[in-house]
């Protein structure tokens, strides 16, 4: 005997079926449905590390996090910041560059991949890191505002191509803030200046202070012999200096300024 199933009694299962697999997530279309797309043609959002030659950095790991979408994706990489740091390397692309100011270049920044390669933009982006000249160990959330966002979908003009701010770069300072901006096209943005969010006693995999000290410090204070200098007491406005394309940072400095000025007032 078959069973017939009246049809307003169908509908209501198909109903009822959707609403659970729905509860308490997105369980059915939980991958990018819900979060903000990057701008049509770019690439997946990727981060760059800058920093000080005199204060490198060490990043130990990176992700970024979607709460709409309900997903983390991880980056690789970072092997090679500490090289990628040094004086002689730096100079290549930024002649004038003195040791403190954190340069912004492809080149030169410590590249973070996406292993997912995403194309939605996260919530938060999230940084454990290693501040080796004086062995601290931060962690850095950066949340992604609606501004931010609707900066990383618009399109410009580059040349004679299309381009977008579909990437991050960290400026990472002893202290543990973090200077960011937006990059993509010819001249990066500037976005302002975040505290950590918290400062730990060891990096992600529970190495300590003895353990960076060993490995780092005696190539560091090196770098601080070449240029007859002293690490510490950081000369803070001397790590302001920004080093990009732009005339050798003068105006990136000055943009950052203003904002950081305007943030203040606006306090």
């Amino acid at each position: 005997m078959v069973l017939k199933i009246p049809f307003k009694l169908k509908i209501g299962i198909l109903l009822a079926i959707v609403i659970s697999a729905s509860v308490g997530g997105y369980v059915v279309y939980h991958d990018t449905a819900y979060a903000p797309k990057l701008a049509e043609g770019a690439g997946p959002w990727n981060l760059y590390i800058s920093m000080p030659s005199l204060y490198p950095v060490l990043v130990t790991r990176a992700y970024g996090v979607s709460e709409a979408g309900d997903w983390t994706s991880p980056t690789i990489g970072g092997s090679q910041s500490f090289s990628l740091s040094s004086l002689k390397h730096v100079r290549k692309n930024f002649p004038e560059y003195d040791g403190y100011g954190l340069p912004i270049s492809r080149t030169v920044n410590t590249t973070l991949t996406q292993m997912s390669g995403k194309q939605s933009i996260p919530d938060s982006i999230y940084l454990y890191w290693v501040s080796l000249a004086n062995q601290r160990f931060f962690v850095t959330q950066f949340n992604i505002t609606p501004e931010i966002v609707a900066k990383m979908q618009q399109v410009h003009r580059w040349g004679e191509r299309d381009c977008s701010l579909n990437h991050f770069v960290f400026g990472l300072l002893p202290n543990g803030r973090a200077k960011v901006w937006l990059t993509g096209c010819r001249v990066p943005e500037y976005i302002g200046e975040i505290p950590p969010q918290m400062e730990a006693r060891a990096d992600s995999s529970g190495f300590g202070k003895a353990h960076y000290k060993k490995l780092y410090f005696q190539d560091i204070q090196e770098r601080a012999e070449a240029l007859g200098v002293n690490l510490f007491p950081v000369p803070w406005e001397k790590l302001e200096r920004i080093y990009t394309y732009q005339k050798d940072g003068k105006g990136a400095l000055r943009k950052a300024r203003k904002l950081k000025q305007q943030q203040q007032a606006g306090k």
